[in-house]
């Protein structure tokens, strides 16, 4: 498309000029008309009910959750000789469930996983403790 020049562009430092509004009495292209509301113009249809219009809110906030699953992982990773990792998971994991219902997977997650280290490091303490009594016990 040539442009011509100056009368050819809107004159966006001139309101008085006619160029410069749209008609009236219909809205700029790919507008709804006026008084419409969204979700009559939409290609979608009207939302479901009891979700507001303009999609689906925003989401509760998971720091704990997430942070029971993370401190559960990194309890696998650490194989269990480290305590602290499978501790936190639990605590957070208690934490979350009571304070953020939105992140219940997550906190659930983190928290067997939490219970399963402490468990296993527990077994693997007392498993060791027997072996060294047994080996003094029976040592000439």
């Amino acid at each position: 498309m040539a442009d011509n020049g100056p009368q050819d562009r809107p004159p966006f430092n001139d309101p008085k000029d006619p160029r410069w509004y749209s008609d009236p009495g219909r809205p700029p292209a790919g507008m709804p008309p006026y008084g419409a509301s969204p979700a009559e113009t939409s290609p979608y249809g009207t939302p479901p009910p009891g979700i507001p219009h303009g999609g689906y809110g925003m989401s509760e906030p998971k720091g704990l959750s997430i942070a029971a699953l993370v401190c559960g992982v990194a309890a696998i990773f650490t194989g269990g000789f480290l305590v602290i990792p499978q501790i936190l998971a639990v605590v957070f994991g208690h934490l979350a469930l009571k304070r953020e219902p939105s992140g219940k997977a997550l906190a659930l997650t983190g928290l067997i996983i939490g219970y399963v280290m402490v468990l296993l490091t527990v077994l693997v303490v007392v498993l060791f403790v027997a072996l060294i009594g047994f080996a003094a016990t029976t040592a000439p």
